[in-house]
């Protein structure tokens, strides 16, 4: 006991410094058990997965691998949201459409491969940033009427994709944005668009 007072009459900082790790393990601890219970209560709370989801407001980004195989067969995303990191609903093989709100800036790659049903998408013009292979594996799909650009790159390399239907809404078809899609064998360009960029189908051999 003596030498234990000693050594801490000696040491005070060593009181301060344990105190500081336990509360920032404390923190860490309390985070770690946050996230299992939300994903806890995804995956084994009686969701009918069959209906649209509401994700819960949550940081602001949707991390790597996240809800990767997922039944999930429409999404509706929180407006908090600004990045979607790289395969974040990869395999989700169920999901027939996904709501993207405004506040997306960043849609990382093969966010969405592997998703084979997905029919319906929109995405916002505040995104800025797009990844490869966002959409590779999906075979046909259908452009929101929210959208009036098919931004650089959108679906680079999606060499499944077979067929796209874009609406009339849409004026502008990006730098790439099918580049690669060498299973492409329909696709409607309305009236509306008045600019198709730089290697815009480029590689689409079929």
């Amino acid at each position: 006991k003596e030498i234990l007072i000693t050594f801490l009459q000696k040491n005070a900082s060593f009181i301060i410094e344990t105190r500081i790790k336990e509360k920032e393990e404390k923190t860490k601890y309390e985070k770690c058990i946050k996230r299992l219970e939300d994903e806890i209560s995804l995956l084994y709370c009686n969701l009918d997965f069959k209906k649209p989801i509401n994700l819960p407001n949550s940081p602001t980004v949707i991390f790597q691998k996240k809800f990767e195989g997922y039944p999930f067969t429409e999404i509706i995303l929180p407006n908090n949201i600004e990045i979607i990191e790289s395969e974040a609903f990869k395999k989700c093989s169920s999901l027939t459409k996904i709501t993207i709100p405004a506040s997306i800036k960043m849609i990382g790659s093969k966010s969405f491969s592997g998703c084979s049903s997905l029919k319906e998408i929109n995405i916002p013009p505040s995104v800025t940033t797009i990844g490869k292979n966002i959409f590779k594996g999906c075979k046909e799909l259908i452009i929101s009427t929210d959208m009036t650009q098919i931004p650089n790159n959108l679906f680079n390399e999606c060499s499944s994709l077979t067929k796209i239907t874009l609406p009339t809404t849409i004026t502008t078809i990006g730098s790439k944005s099918f580049i690669g899609c060498s299973s492409l064998k329909e696709i409607n360009i309305p009236s509306s668009v008045t600019t198709i960029s730089e290697s815009s189908f480029e590689g689409c051999s079929s």
